[in-house]
């Protein structure tokens, strides 16, 4: 996916970021754990790393699967989906923080991965409103269910009237 400039979109450089970061922690544990912890990794925690690589390679495939397909999917809309990857991304911030808390050996590992956690789901969530605003900017009436309801439903919309232009 691209826009009219050529750049890539925002959801294509979230997937890249998501998938590259995945691709290091599961390719290269113990130098990503030793970018922030001066004692060796316990075989624990590398298998800790490689899982979370893991997940945000897998999140990162399924978020791009869905942005890939048709405009509005028949499973999940693109917005959806972005959001659901922001909560997952929102929940791991949130228990890095308690682990950076509660573990000192594993303390600025934790804040990095939660820094990074909470990046992620920061640019999920604002590229979900983004791709919301595209989906909408062709619609005069919102979908039901999608959080607008008009003021009173039995009255139909206003229908347009035709412009007429009086030449003198």
């Amino acid at each position: 996916m691209s826009n009219d400039t050529g750049r890539p979109a925002a959801p294509d450089l979230l997937g890249a970021a998501r998938a590259c970061y995945g691709g290091l922690l599961l390719a290269a544990p113990r130098r990503m754990l030793g970018v922030c912890t001066p004692d060796p990794a316990s075989p624990r925690a590398l298998d800790v790393v490689r899982v979370l690589g893991a997940r945000h390679l897998l999140q990162a495939v399924l978020t791009a699967g869905v942005l890939a397909g048709p405009a509005p999917s028949a499973g999940i809309a693109r917005g959806t989906a972005l959001r659901a990857g922001a909560a997952v991304d929102t929940a791991h911030a949130a228990s890095m923080i308690g682990l950076a808390l509660a573990h000192r050996p594993l303390r600025r590992a934790a804040w990095a991965d939660a820094a990074a956690a909470s990046s992620l789901a920061a640019f999920g969530i604002m590229t979900s409103r983004r791709c919301g605003t595209e989906a909408q900017a062709g619609r005069r009436e919102p979908v039901a269910g999608a959080g607008h309801r008009r003021a009173n439903a039995s009255v139909p919309p206003r229908q347009a009237r035709p412009t007429t232009i009086h030449v003198t």
